[in-house]
């Protein structure tokens, strides 16, 4: 704990993922659904820093990344994909929501559920407005998220970082 008596959160940045470094937090995180177990680590999303950083209710300590290290991911790692991955993470969390961002995906995409208990029901697919995706492509996403049994979702985001949600579905 920190002199706020918030609790403090090690990382090690490693591309979009961020490894915790003081596995004392983890409950805490895997309490409020934040970050993945991934082969005997766990993870928190870059966005899921960004969450955690705008709500303040953790302190962050980036272990292995020097202030100019950090400004160079920043300039790097935030394209406009994933600005809007974390602008829709962060409104599904808004509306009371268990978001998953899924790892190595070929195109950013959240899962989530209503509970923490619940099954996965929602694939939520990011999309920029402006930014052309295939017809096939977007065919593509609807079958697997139906193919895993989840309502397929996309949601897209204006340069002002609104979010319109479309529920797509299949018709014969």
């Amino acid at each position: 704990m920190r002199e706020n008596n918030q609790p403090e959160i090690v990382v090690d940045i490693d591309g979009d993922y961020c490894l915790v470094r003081n596995i004392e937090v983890v409950p805490l995180l895997r309490n409020k659904g934040i970050g993945i177990d991934y082969g005997g680590k766990y993870l928190l999303h870059i966005a899921e820093l960004l969450y955690l950083l705008e709500n303040k209710k953790f302190n962050i300590k980036i272990r292995n990344t020097k202030l100019q290290d950090l400004l160079l991911l920043f300039k790097h790692r935030f394209h406009a994909q994933l600005w809007d991955l974390y602008v829709v993470y962060r409104d599904l969390r808004k509306r009371g929501f268990i978001p998953r961002i899924v790892r190595e995906a070929p195109h950013p995409t959240i899962l989530f559920s209503k509970g923490k208990e619940s099954e996965i029901k929602y694939s939520v697919f990011i999309l920029s407005e402006g930014r052309p995706v295939p017809i096939n492509h977007l065919i593509n996403l609807i079958e697997k998220a139906m193919r895993n049994k989840r309502i397929p979702i996309f949601a897209i985001v204006d340069k002002d970082g609104n979010i319109s949600y479309y529920e797509a579905i299949k018709a014969l």
